[in-house]
């Protein structure tokens, strides 16, 4: 697919639904699980499994291979990544910037070599976006237990609380690699 068309979206602005954000989710842990044991996935077949999303998926698709790859010590030309998944060299460079920053972060920040399992940005972060260049600490809980946001957690930054139920809370979040929003 050459870069220059107007009409496909801009990464990660696929208004996919909630089933079909999570069938997707799946098919990426599947397709993640596939190189981590050493076998190279099928892009077709992945996509075969959910039609209706299949121009998200590749992109999804792409950025795990591409973290893959890096993660493998592999030389990744964006080009060649492109032309397999069917998407604008400029997604998988835009992904390559991504990684390379996020790696630079957690480098300079790693000094001690654990990382807390949930931790949380400085009171100074008005806006509820941060970045990972920001120092943070470990994840506080108020009188109340409740947490106290942001906080991040993974590969998520927890921004606001939603709403809760039986089964738990959920919250407004944001995958920090790739900069897209999320509900968790």
């Amino acid at each position: 697919m050459p870069d220059s068309l107007p009409a496909a979206p801009e990464a990660g602005e696929y208004a996919l639904s909630a089933p079909v954000a999570r069938e997707m989710d799946l098919l990426c842990d599947a397709f993640e699980q596939q190189w981590r044991a050493g076998v190279v996935p099928d892009m077709d077949g992945f996509l075969a499994q959910l039609p209706a999303a299949s121009d998200a998926l590749r992109e999804e698709l792409a950025a795990v291979e591409l973290e893959m790859r890096c993660q493998a010590g592999e030389t990744v030309q964006p080009a060649e990544l492109a032309a397999r998944f069917d998407i604008p060299a400029t997604r998988i460079e835009g992904c390559l910037r991504t990684l390379r920053e996020a790696d630079l972060s957690k480098a300079s920040a790693d000094t001690s070599g654990a990382q807390p399992e949930a931790t949380t940005t400085p009171p100074s972060a008005v806006s509820g976006e941060t970045t990972d260049k920001e120092q943070v600490a470990p994840a506080q809980f108020d009188l109340a237990g409740e947490l106290v946001l942001p906080c991040r957690l993974g590969e998520y930054e927890l921004l606001e609380k939603l709403g809760e139920g039986g089964m738990g809370s959920v919250y407004r979040a944001r995958h920090v690699r790739l900069g897209k929003p999320a509900a968790l």
